[in-house]
């Protein structure tokens, strides 16, 4: 059996992450695990927002201190620097190493979301 990929990609520009909404205590929760970001709100739109500033802070910072290939590769991803293609670990990677996103995945209710974005400039 084929084991599953995450859908992360980063490439000509773009990042494609898949984003698990979930509550918690009271708080609608917006999770990339394969970027380990997090957005909060009180529903599930601000929660988004604020998942897209927090993003978009991650970006500017690895973009500003040329740190991004050394930050995905701490993350499990697969860097090729020559194509610029940066592969997510598969879902499996992302399981084992991330204690807290598998208790959300067995534990709570949620929905799962694909989202591409742009990367920062």
């Amino acid at each position: 059996m084929k084991k599953q990929q995450a859908t992360a990609y980063f490439r000509d520009g773009e990042v494609q992450i898949a984003l698990f909404v979930y509550i918690e205590e009271q708080v609608q929760v917006c999770y990339a695990p394969e970027l380990d970001l997090y957005g909060y709100g009180t529903g599930e739109a601000e929660a988004l927002a604020s998942f897209a500033v927090v993003l978009d802070n991650y970006l500017d910072y690895v973009t500003t201190h040329q740190t991004l290939d050394r930050d995905l590769k701490r993350l499990g991803w697969a860097v090729n620097a020559e194509t610029r293609l940066y592969t997510a670990p598969p879902l499996h990677e992302l399981l084992r190493r991330n204690t807290d996103f598998a208790a959300i995945l067995q534990q709570r209710p949620f929905r799962k979301l694909d989202r591409l974005v742009p990367l920062a400039a």
